[in-house]
């Protein structure tokens, strides 16, 4: 790929790569990056994170293949989805349901979010819109994939499939092959760019992906060649949770839930079947 066509992407991006990311916090930011007191990204301790479906669970995912006369993508960085005519993905968070449509996917150099304290590789972010504009606590919904790479990690195909392998332009994105049901972590957070603002429900995927070492290194050296100050990374340190709370659900939790639930119910009896017999042998000291 060649900068010329980096410096389109800039030109739909200036606030993204304008960033200050110096010291991985954005302490020159304003408004709610400064003064929010539920910031993202956070750490996700595993051990902590409770289980709880009601939380938040996938409805119905009902994209339409992004064509190319509706996004703009530069290798390494985004996919810009203007015109939000990509189908939407439907949710029910605590009890209620929320339609949201794309807005864009975007990559982070070292992940965003951390597990148990590790840093990984690569971030991505799906970013949604809610249908419904006035919902302004929940305006956004932002699914996170955190990609770790590996020398004997062969080349992720999704990522293949949106020109990590070439830079070449893509014709068109299936979100289908990455955004499916799947276990998640669920948390109330914000925005991680500029203005902050704390109205997003964050899904992070537990599955970590996988991506091959070559695909990261060409996403390196994109990030730091289009701008140096970017040689740390382009990812914002966590933020404390602040009395919030992590949930996890997903279809392996339902499977798991409904595995613990039925297995209770053959101990129960079980166990009373076992009394009922001794305490008929005790009777007529069989």
């Amino acid at each position: 790929m060649s900068f010329t066509q980096f410096k389109t992407l800039i030109l739909l991006f200036p606030l993204i790569f304008s960033l200050d990311y110096y010291d991985q916090t954005g302490s020159t930011w304003g408004g709610d990056c400064q003064s929010g007191i539920i910031q993202s990204p956070i750490n996700i301790k595993t051990s902590d994170a409770e289980k709880d479906n009601s939380k938040f669970s996938f409805k119905s995912i009902d994209y339409t293949t992004i064509q190319s006369t509706s996004i703009t993508y530069q290798h390494g960085y985004s996919i810009s989805t203007p015109s939000l005519d990509n189908g939407d993905i439907t949710v029910v968070i605590n009890g209620t349901e929320f339609k949201y449509k794309i807005n864009n996917i975007h990559f982070h150099l070292n992940s965003e979010h951390t597990i148990d304290d590790k840093l990984y590789n690569m971030e991505m972010h799906v970013v949604h819109e809610n249908t419904n504009t006035s919902d302004t606590n929940n305006l956004h919904m932002v699914i996170g994939y955190i990609f770790e790479s590996g020398d004997d990690y062969e080349d992720n195909s999704f990522l293949e499939s949106i020109g990590f392998n070439t830079g070449e332009t893509v014709t068109n994105v299936n979100v289908k092959n990455i955004v499916k049901k799947e276990d998640i972590y669920y948390y109330k957070g914000s925005l991680t760019t500029p203005p902050c603002t704390e109205d997003v429900n964050w899904v992070v995927v537990k599955d970590i992906k996988k991506m091959s070492k070559s695909q990261y290194n060409k996403f390196k050296e994109y990030v730091i060649k289009l701008n140096n100050k970017y040689n740390k990374g382009n990812n914002r340190k966590t933020f404390p949770l602040n009395e919030r709370k992590v949930y996890k659900s997903g279809v392996n939790e339902n499977k798991q839930n409904k595995f613990i639930k039925i297995s209770s119910i053959f101990c129960s009896i079980f166990f009373f079947y076992s009394i009922k017999y001794m305490y008929l042998r005790y009777i007529f000291r069989i």
